[in-house]
Protein backbone atom coordinates (compact mmCIF):
# COMPACT_ATOMS: atom_id res chain seq x y z
CA UNK A 1 0.00 0.00 0.00
CA UNK A 2 1.80 3.26 -1.09
CA UNK A 3 1.69 6.17 1.69
CA UNK A 4 -1.33 8.46 0.71
CA UNK A 5 -3.63 5.10 0.66
CA UNK A 6 -2.68 3.92 3.59
CA UNK A 7 -3.16 7.66 5.02
CA UNK A 8 -6.79 8.20 3.32
CA UNK A 9 -7.75 4.70 4.94
CA UNK A 10 -6.37 5.64 8.69
CA UNK A 11 -8.14 9.02 7.97
CA UNK A 12 -11.46 6.83 7.37
CA UNK A 13 -10.94 4.60 9.89
CA UNK A 14 -10.76 7.68 12.50
CA UNK A 15 -13.80 9.58 11.00
CA UNK A 16 -15.61 6.33 11.48
CA UNK A 17 -15.15 5.71 14.80
CA UNK A 18 -15.32 9.30 15.72
CA UNK A 19 -18.84 9.40 13.87
CA UNK A 20 -19.88 6.08 15.36
CA UNK A 21 -19.39 7.72 18.96
CA UNK A 22 -22.44 9.45 20.84
CA UNK A 23 -21.98 13.16 21.60
CA UNK A 24 -20.62 14.23 24.75
CA UNK A 25 -21.42 18.01 25.24
CA UNK A 26 -19.86 19.75 28.56
CA UNK A 27 -21.21 22.60 30.00
CA UNK A 28 -19.08 24.97 33.01
CA UNK A 29 -20.63 25.33 36.15
CA UNK A 30 -19.14 28.76 37.92
CA UNK A 31 -20.34 29.56 41.18
CA UNK A 32 -19.74 32.78 43.09
CA UNK A 33 -19.91 34.47 46.26
CA UNK A 34 -17.95 37.74 47.24
CA UNK A 35 -19.00 39.22 50.48
CA UNK A 36 -16.65 41.18 53.64
CA UNK A 37 -16.23 38.21 55.84
CA UNK A 38 -16.84 35.58 53.19
CA UNK A 39 -16.19 34.84 49.33
CA UNK A 40 -16.36 31.49 47.48
CA UNK A 41 -15.48 30.88 43.87
CA UNK A 42 -15.63 27.35 41.73
CA UNK A 43 -15.67 26.44 38.15
CA UNK A 44 -15.43 23.56 36.90
CA UNK A 45 -16.60 21.36 33.35
CA UNK A 46 -19.86 19.60 33.62
CA UNK A 47 -19.69 16.06 31.93
CA UNK A 48 -22.25 14.42 29.70
CA UNK A 49 -25.80 14.29 31.51
CA UNK A 50 -24.83 16.06 34.50
CA UNK A 51 -22.66 13.13 35.90
CA UNK A 52 -19.36 14.05 36.28
CA UNK A 53 -17.54 17.18 36.87
CA UNK A 54 -13.97 17.55 35.81
CA UNK A 55 -10.76 20.59 36.25
CA UNK A 56 -12.36 21.56 39.24
CA UNK A 57 -10.77 24.19 40.81
CA UNK A 58 -11.79 27.19 42.78
CA UNK A 59 -10.76 29.10 46.37
CA UNK A 60 -12.60 29.98 49.58
CA UNK A 61 -11.71 33.30 51.58
CA UNK A 62 -12.49 33.99 55.24
CA UNK A 63 -10.55 36.83 55.69
CA UNK A 64 -11.48 37.76 59.06
CA UNK A 65 -10.10 34.06 60.00
CA UNK A 66 -7.26 34.72 58.39
CA UNK A 67 -7.75 31.86 55.74
CA UNK A 68 -7.81 31.14 52.25
CA UNK A 69 -8.12 27.83 50.83
CA UNK A 70 -7.55 26.71 46.98
CA UNK A 71 -10.01 23.92 46.18
CA UNK A 72 -10.02 21.04 44.27
CA UNK A 73 -11.76 17.81 43.48
CA UNK A 74 -10.37 16.38 46.78
CA UNK A 75 -12.27 19.02 48.99
CA UNK A 76 -15.58 18.11 46.52
CA UNK A 77 -18.00 15.73 48.93
CA UNK A 78 -21.24 15.52 46.89
CA UNK A 79 -22.82 17.02 43.89
CA UNK A 80 -26.00 16.67 41.66
CA UNK A 81 -27.39 18.44 39.22
CA UNK A 82 -30.85 16.64 38.37
CA UNK A 83 -33.86 18.35 37.42
CA UNK A 84 -33.93 22.14 38.91
CA UNK A 85 -31.62 21.53 41.76
CA UNK A 86 -28.07 22.25 41.88
CA UNK A 87 -26.05 20.83 45.10
CA UNK A 88 -22.75 20.61 45.72
CA UNK A 89 -21.06 20.23 49.65
CA UNK A 90 -17.47 21.13 50.02
CA UNK A 91 -15.00 20.21 53.03
CA UNK A 92 -11.67 21.29 53.98
CA UNK A 93 -10.35 19.30 57.05
CA UNK A 94 -8.39 20.83 59.60
CA UNK A 95 -4.55 21.58 59.05
CA UNK A 96 -2.36 22.82 62.06
CA UNK A 97 -4.57 25.22 63.55
CA UNK A 98 -6.58 25.63 61.01
CA UNK A 99 -10.21 24.49 61.22
CA UNK A 100 -12.39 21.95 59.48
CA UNK A 101 -14.28 23.89 56.92
CA UNK A 102 -17.91 22.77 55.67
CA UNK A 103 -19.65 24.37 52.76
CA UNK A 104 -22.68 22.85 51.28
CA UNK A 105 -24.51 24.92 47.84
CA UNK A 106 -28.44 24.54 47.86
CA UNK A 107 -29.80 26.20 44.16
CA UNK A 108 -32.87 25.80 41.83
CA UNK A 109 -32.84 26.67 38.30
CA UNK A 110 -34.49 30.57 37.57
CA UNK A 111 -33.65 30.04 33.74
CA UNK A 112 -31.66 27.87 31.26
CA UNK A 113 -28.28 28.09 32.64
CA UNK A 114 -29.35 30.17 36.08
CA UNK A 115 -29.09 28.92 39.39
CA UNK A 116 -30.33 31.18 42.61
CA UNK A 117 -29.80 29.74 46.34
CA UNK A 118 -28.14 29.59 49.23
CA UNK A 119 -24.75 28.35 50.79
CA UNK A 120 -24.54 27.18 54.64
CA UNK A 121 -21.08 27.21 55.73
CA UNK A 122 -19.30 25.91 58.99
CA UNK A 123 -16.36 26.72 60.36
CA UNK A 124 -14.86 24.41 63.41
CA UNK A 125 -16.54 21.46 65.09
CA UNK A 126 -18.99 21.08 68.58
CA UNK A 127 -20.31 23.83 69.93
CA UNK A 128 -17.37 26.39 68.76
CA UNK A 129 -18.57 26.31 65.72
CA UNK A 130 -19.04 29.18 63.58
CA UNK A 131 -21.99 29.42 61.30
CA UNK A 132 -22.87 31.65 58.11
CA UNK A 133 -25.47 31.79 55.29
CA UNK A 134 -26.31 33.85 52.77
CA UNK A 135 -27.39 34.11 49.09
CA UNK A 136 -25.57 32.16 46.02
CA UNK A 137 -25.50 32.24 42.27
CA UNK A 138 -24.02 29.38 40.00
CA UNK A 139 -24.33 29.10 36.16
CA UNK A 140 -24.11 26.28 33.91
CA UNK A 141 -23.54 26.82 30.29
Amino acid sequence: MTGWRRHLGICTAVALVAAASPARATATLTCDVDGREFAFHVQAAVGHEALTLSGLRGELRLPKEAIAVELGSEELMQFWIEGEDLRLRFHVFAEGDKPDIDLVVVTRSKGPTDYRGTYRLRIGDGATARRRRGDIGCAVG
